[in-house]
């Protein structure tokens, strides 16, 4: 696992980070690309970016607070302001995403069926370098095995039991959205 990428002056720059801004970026790329491909203005994605990133934002966060902790998040209300400690859940990000869509393809009176097809085939490969972030940071793991590809974590930071062989989802996850960009991106 590679939680820290580098550190100066006590600041460190972390893995998780760097590849999740990454990814946005790739996607981003992407999407803008597809806009073009597709006869749309490049700036309806510049236009929709700055919200589809506080509605992914947000909609990791309360994903995470709502299905992971709830009870201790009620005890510790500021906690949920506290991201930085971790604690996002993609599939909230998604629909926080998707809300935000719907919105302003109402405000711009634009189809989101449309839209949402110049969108996916970025999302979808952003998500697949996303899942390197996962990967790194151990946040993510699978049930125990002992098949060949199995990883094994040893570092206590990690969220996964340690020095345990178990089923490399994050890998999973992304050959999966990877396939899901090859059937979509066109």
């Amino acid at each position: 696992m590679y939680w820290v990428l580098f550190e100066f002056a006590g600041f460190q720059i972390r893995s998780y980070g760097v590849i999740v801004a990454l990814s946005f970026l790739i996607a981003l790329w992407m999407s803008t690309r597809e806009t073009e491909r597709k006869g749309l203005d490049p700036k309806l994605v510049q236009d929709f970016v700055v919200y589809g990133l506080l509605g992914g934002i947000v909609g990791a966060r309360l994903y995470f607070v709502l299905f992971s902790a709830p009870g201790y998040f009620l005890e510790h209300p500021w906690e949920i302001f506290v991201v930085w400690n971790g604690g996002i859940g993609v599939i909230g990000s998604l629909i926080g995403g998707f809300i935000v869509a719907v919105w302003f393809c109402r405000r711009r009176d634009i189809s989101l069926l449309r839209f949402g097809d110049t969108l996916v085939p970025g999302m979808a490969l952003g998500q697949t370098v996303g899942q390197f972030a996962c990967l790194l940071n151990g946040d993510s793991y699978g049930r125990p095995t002992d098949l060949p590809w199995a990883i094994t974590i040893a570092d206590p930071r990690s969220m996964a039991p340690l020095n345990v062989p178990l089923h490399p989802i994050e890998l999973y996850e992304m050959a999966a959205y990877f396939f899901v960009f090859l059937l979509v991106g066109k």
